[in-house]
C-alpha cells in the first residue's frame, strides 16, 4: 500500500507527511506516509485492499466454512477436495464479487477517515500544547475509522457470507441481496454486526499503529 502512496505522491508533487515549526522550519517527520489528496488517498485504500482480498479468497472460502456448522469437515485438505469436487475451482472464489465491492469502499473510506482523524487529532494536540504518544493518536484514528468503515460496508459483508456459505442458495450479488431482504429485511443485512466492528475496529487501530511504527523505525536507519 505504500508503494501505492508513493507513487501518486510523485504524481501529485506532494511530500511525505511531517510536521513544521512555527518559523516555518522542518522538523522530524512524524510519519513516512506521504500525504493525498482525499481522492487519492480513497484509491490508494480501495486498490491495496481489492488485490489483497482476491489473492486470499481461497483462504477466506475455507475459512468461512469451517466457521458455519453448514459443513463437518475433518480435515483443511477434505474442505478442499470437497469443494474443489462440488464447486470446482471457481467454489474458492465465491462471493468474489460482494467481496471486492465490500473491500474497496471499506479501505477507501478507512484509510481517508483515518487520515482525517490523525491530522485532526494531531493539530488539536499542537494548539492546547497537550503531548500524547504518536501510538494512542494512531490507535485511536484507527479504531474509529475502523468501526465507522465497518458499519457502512456491512450489508456487503452479509451477502458475502451467505454467498461463500450457501451457493446453492445465494447465486449472485445482486439475487442474494432481494432475498435476504425479502425475507429478513433490513435487519437481515446487520446480524452479527456488533462483533465484526469491534473484531475491525481494534483490528484496524493495532495494524496501523504497527504500520507506522515499522515507517517511523525504518526513516531512522
Amino acid at each position: 500500500m505504500n508503494r501505492i502512496r508513493l507513487v501518486l505522491a510523485k504524481v501529485e508533487g506532494t511530500n511525505s507527511g511531517g510536521l513544521r515549526c512555527s518559523d516555518g522550519t522542518a522538523q522530524r517527520a512524524i510519519t513516512e506516509i506521504p500525504k493525498l489528496s482525499a481522492g487519492s488517498t480513497m484509491v490508494t485504500g480501495s486498490l491495496a485492499r481489492a488485490s489483497a482480498g482476491f489473492v486470499l479468497m481461497p483462504a477466506t472460502v475455507l475459512k468461512v466454512r469451517y466457521e458455519s456448522n453448514l459443513y463437518k469437515y475433518g480435515s483443511l485438505w477434505n474442505a478442499v477436495g470437497n469443494i474443489l469436487k462440488t464447486d470446482g475451482i471457481k467454489g474458492f472464489f465465491s462471493g468474489a464479487v460482494p467481496t471486492a465491492i465490500r473491500d474497496a469502499p471499506y479501505a477507501g473510506i478507512y484509510l481517508f477517515l483515518y487520515e482525517r482523524i490523525k491530522t485532526f487529532e494531531r493539530d488539536t494536540m499542537s494548539k492546547r500544547n497537550i503531548i500524547i504518544p504518536e501510538a494512542l493518536v494512531t490507535l485511536s484514528s484507527g479504531m474509529v475509522s475502523g468501526i465507522t468503515a465497518s458499519y457502512i460496508t456491512q450489508p456487503f459483508d452479509m451477502v458475502k457470507t451467505r454467498i461463500q456459505i450457501q451457493p446453492n442458495l445465494y447465486s449472485g450479488m445482486f439475487n442474494s441481496f432481494v432475498r435476504i431482504f425479502k425475507e429478513e429485511g433490513i435487519q437481515g443485512f446487520f446480524r452479527g454486526i456488533s462483533l465484526r466492528v469491534l473484531r475491525k475496529g481494534i483490528q484496524a487501530g493495532i495494524s496501523f499503529t504497527l504500520y507506522e511504527w515499522v515507517l517511523r523505525s525504518q526513516a531512522k536507519k
